[in-house]
């Protein structure tokens, strides 16, 4: 057991620790911290402390020297960080750039899967594209002159884009999809003309 750990330290209070001592994440085992993910409500640790998780956990998922099973359960493990994370956040086009990102790069290093919803290329833009809230040509209209636009309009400009750019990693997964390849090549091109 670390020296800043008690026995009573298994999930962290409000401000990201865990009975009164530190809540090391680092020297946590992947079963601990699904385990810590599953069983933690949301409020009682700070967005700081999920976003750590999220960043152990996205950083174990890019280990090559883990076995594919193993890579696959610390996304998994990200994935489920990132609500956590974003609760108190008001506009869901954030979290969903850092699912995007996380989806998309197992998609690329791992492949489409029937199995997993999670590396499904037809549900991963089925979860985009709603959010966004609306059509290419309707962002393409916003995007007019967005130099000239109100800061609010700049950001949720900027917020889309950061949801389409990762997924030209997987541009030619996306397009041998035949349920997302008539629209992926439009929402696509859409990335240069965004802030």
């Amino acid at each position: 057991m670390n020296a800043q750990e008690s026995p009573s330290s298994d999930h962290p209070s409000a401000d990201g620790r865990g009975g009164g001592d530190a809540y090391d994440i680092t020297s946590r085992s992947l079963p601990e911290l699904e385990r810590h993910v599953r069983e933690t409500a949301d409020s009682t640790a700070s967005p700081g402390h999920w976003e750590q998780v999220r960043d152990l956990a996205v950083g174990r998922m890019q280990r090559n020297s883990d076995a594919a099973e193993t890579r696959i359960r610390w996304r998994h493990l990200a994935l489920s960080a990132l609500p956590k994370k974003h609760s108190g956040n008001t506009d869901p086009k954030v979290e969903l750039a850092e699912e995007v990102s996380i989806r998309a790069y197992m998609i690329r290093f791992f492949g489409a899967s029937e199995t997993d919803a999670t590396r499904q290329p037809s549900d991963l833009c089925a979860a985009i594209f709603p959010q966004i809230g609306m059509t290419p040509a309707e962002v393409t209209q916003s995007a007019e002159a967005w130099q000239t636009k109100p800061r609010e309009e700049i950001l949720q400009l900027r917020r889309i884009k950061n949801v389409l750019s990762p997924l030209l990693q997987i541009k030619d997964v996306l397009s041998r999809d035949e349920k997302v390849a008539p629209d992926i090549h439009e929402w696509l091109a859409l990335i240069p003309q965004l802030p």
